[in-house]
């Protein structure tokens, strides 16, 4: 288990700093694909009342393929792997995937509402995150086709009364697109005791600024800065 692990260990750091925000409370799964091969790592699947994603190991980090087949580890392939092979298989700029169950964006999903653009770091969410009406797990392929569909060339889907799903092109952005969304959902939340919130139309904002947007804004500054916080409070 000797490979890979520097990339283990960076996707347990995620693992451990979303879980200190709350995004990943016993439950959810980090991937990361292997270079340009049908293969990817991710966590696997143990929870036990002493073993949740928090305290797992670089072993319990597992090599799967994108047919759906588990290749090197112990543990099994999470139930949901259909949300990695389906996103692997149709985009090939992403190559790390983020799912978790963070409160406030499941919170705006119970009442139907998206998360929207309403700050510039949120505005990689124009014109607001899609939300994945069917609350069931993501345990089959059509399932996951499903969702790729509605992610499209996105960042981000909510799923309904479930939680979400993040992509980038490396693992610390999709670790920071999951930050972004959940840290817009809590102020639209807060927004809306208010009124209603409104997000920045993308007119308004310069071309520079839709086109870094497009291409994952400052996702990767803002998980810099949980991670941080994180190592801060830890050491």
């Amino acid at each position: 288990m000797d490979n890979f692990l520097a990339v283990r260990e960076k996707m347990l750091e995620v693992v451990q700093v979303l879980s200190a925000q709350g995004h990943i409370r016993g439950f959810g799964h980090v991937s990361v694909r292997i270079g340009d091969t049908d293969r990817y790592l991710i966590t696997g699947q143990k929870y036990t009342p002493a073993r949740t994603m928090i305290n797992l190991t670089p072993e319990d980090i597992i090599i799967g393929s994108l047919d759906g087949d588990r290749i090197e580890g112990e543990l099994t392939l999470p139930s949901e792997k259909f949300i990695h092979t389906c996103i692997y298989k149709a985009r090939d700029e992403v190559a790390a995937i983020v799912h978790s169950h963070p409160i406030y964006s499941l919170a705006l999903s119970v009442v139907g509402k998206q998360v929207l653009p309403i700050s510039p770091a949120a505005m990689l969410f124009a014109p607001g995150v899609p939300v994945y009406e069917d609350p069931n797990l993501i345990n089959t392929e059509e399932r996951g086709e499903r969702l790729v569909k509605l992610l499209g060339s996105g960042f981000a889907v909510v799923l309904k009364n479930h939680g979400t799903v993040t992509v980038g092109k490396t693992l610390e952005e999709a670790a920071g697109v999951t930050l972004t969304l959940e840290d817009t959902a809590k102020i639209q939340l807060m927004a809306s005791l208010a009124g209603e919130p409104k997000g920045i139309p993308v007119s308004e904002m310069d071309a520079e600024f839709r086109q870094a947007a497009k291409t994952g804004g400052n996702a990767d500054a803002l998980w810099s800065y949980y991670q941080a916080i994180f190592q801060k409070a830890n050491h």
